[in-house]
């Protein structure tokens, strides 16, 4: 067996393991049949699924990177680089409420987002049709009303700046993953998900502690599943995958620290 054919049959293998994987959330059980319970394992799973899927795909040192090079390349998912306008315009609250020489134009920013996404700002304001994150802004359409350059120019948001690139969808998947993998909790509120949710979308809570409603941005399992699947469907097809030596990706050996393996 040539070293080449080899490499296609490791590849192949890899690809079906996630293939199982995903097969398998539909046998899992948690006690009682708790729905949050069980919503909360089937992401952490398939985060850990979209996870070693991006580092196969991508070289890149950084975890991050490498998630949102997949999702957004390879997860046929067009609404990855939207940017979260109610992420967007709470930012800009904070940022034009802590001082008027920060503003650095962002003022006329957040003029057009009152004016064509006034629900973003109020929750009594939003319907059913624009909670999904399908009636968010692409991103060019903030990146040309976005004041100077977007790298340098960033928002900031109590004691952090944001620069425009975190507000994607892709970047903010990451985020919401973050906190389901390693600290086994959402960063918001999917109490009231359904089971045929595909899409992203923007829930209203109502915060138990002060009474207001607020916004919760959601990604369902279902659409994380159809997520996973369509990455590992398109990495099939993909030239530069097909060329790829997973050892180079993944290390295998006795030690933790994997540059002694």
């Amino acid at each position: 067996m040539n070293d080449a054919h080899e490499q296609e049959l490791r590849r192949e293998a890899f690809l079906s393991w996630a293939d199982d994987e995903l097969q398998n959330l539909d046998r899992l059980q948690v006690a009682n049949n708790e729905a949050s319970l069980l919503t909360r394992y089937k992401k952490t799973i398939l985060f850990g699924i979209l996870e070693t899927l991006a580092k196969a795909f991508d070289t890149s040192p950084s975890s991050w990177t490498r998630f949102e090079n997949l999702v957004e390349a390879q997860g046929v998912w067009e609404d990855a680089t939207r940017i979260s306008v109610v992420h967007l315009a709470r930012a800009l609250d904070l940022h034009l409420s802590q001082s008027e020489s920060q503003s650095k134009g962002f003022d006329d920013l957040r003029t057009y987002l009152k004016e064509d996404f006034a629900w973003a700002f109020e929750t009594a304001l939003c319907s059913a049709e624009e909670s999904t994150i399908k009636n968010d802004p692409d991103y060019g359409s903030i990146e040309s009303r976005w004041p100077g350059c977007t790298r340098s120019n960033k928002l900031k948001a109590n004691k952090k700046l944001l620069a425009l690139s975190e507000f994607k969808h892709s970047n903010l998947l990451y985020t919401y993953r973050s906190c389901m993998v390693h600290e086994a909790r959402e960063q918001t509120c999917s109490m009231n998900e359904k089971e045929n949710d595909c899409d992203p979308v923007y829930l209203v809570v109502s915060n138990p502690f002060n009474k207001e409603d607020e916004f919760h941005l959601v990604y369902p399992v279902v659409f994380l599943e159809q997520l996973a699947r369509s990455c590992i469907d398109m990495l099939r097809e993909n030239e530069s995958f097909q060329q790829r030596n997973l050892h180079s990706n993944f290390k295998f050996g006795p030690y933790i620290i994997q540059e002694l393996n």
